[in-house]
């Protein structure tokens, strides 16, 4: 018994060997200017937290080691070399996932994979994407948050709106990359699922759940952008981009809390 738990604690060490220049890489993302996932940090946190959750329907499981594990574990180590080397840093975050699914099926079976399935599949959420893919959504995001939110303030600001500028009598407002909502749509799809995935509603309902609460995320930043034209127009550029911007991004998480609670509250009742 000791002499296996020694083998696959040396198994997990040399499998993040292998992936510490992903690892590293994905703390890169985590921690530089104006990341999009900044979140990332708490994710393992919460997927610790998760699988304490299901300790009571993992001691009811007896071991079963299937061979499929091993399998998939070689491929995803021999996918991630190949990642690698061409420097293809979001592919090997995801072998990275399928090498500890590999580890689990190959040490406890499959029963065991089952019952921690939602928990490893949520380490996606710390799996930064390729920043070609987040300049592009964010530039289409920007473009569309700024048309919406001078739609509905522009019944009462005089303004016009090209691109992501807003031209107001007193200044011209930049909606730019960080105001996209694309930061927020990320962390808050994370905590859409976990949401979801808490609430004790059927498979079905959780999946409504969380399709119905990406828009929140969306139209909290509209209204952020909403309330930083309506500063500038009232009080400047001054204020609009100095600490009223750093709270107007609170705000949106704010905004976006509320929007969950009232949307599970819908879900409770209908």
């Amino acid at each position: 018994m000791v002499v296996k738990f020694i083998k696959l604690v040396l198994v997990i060490l040399l499998t993040l060997l292998v992936f510490l220049p992903t690892l590293s890489w994905m703390r890169y993302r985590f921690s530089e200017a104006e990341s999009f996932y900044a979140h990332g940090y708490l994710i393992p946190f919460v997927v610790a937290y998760l699988i304490f959750l299901k300790k009571e329907q993992l001691r009811n499981l007896s071991p079963n080691p299937s061979n499929a594990g091993l399998i998939l574990l070689l491929v995803s180590l021999a996918v991630h070399l190949f990642a690698f080397y061409f420097e293809i840093n979001f592919l090997s975050g995801l072998f990275f996932i399928a090498a500890v699914c590999g580890l689990v099926l190959y040490n406890y079976g499959a029963p065991c994979l089952r019952t921690l399935a939602f928990p490893l599949g949520f380490l996606f959420f710390m799996i930064p994407l390729p920043n070609a893919m987040t300049l592009g959504l964010s530039f289409y995001l920007k473009i569309l948050a700024a048309r919406m939110a001078c739609s509905v303030i522009g019944i009462i600001v005089p303004l016009k709106n090209a691109g992501s500028l807003v031209y107001l009598p007193n200044g011209v407002l930049t909606v730019g990359t960080p105001c996209s909502g694309l930061k927020s749509l990320i962390a808050l799809s994370a905590l859409s699922l976990l949401f979801a995935y808490l609430t004790g509603f059927s498979f079905k309902r959780r999946i409504l759940f969380f399709l119905a609460a990406l828009p929140v995320a969306f139209i909290s930043n509209v209204v952020r952008i909403i309330l930083l034209i309506l500063v500038y127009y009232v009080y400047g550029a001054g204020v609009a981009m100095g600490w009223f911007h750093d709270f107007s991004g609170m705000l949106v998480f704010v905004f976006a809390f509320l929007g969950l609670a009232l949307l599970r509250k819908f879900f409770m009742v209908f």
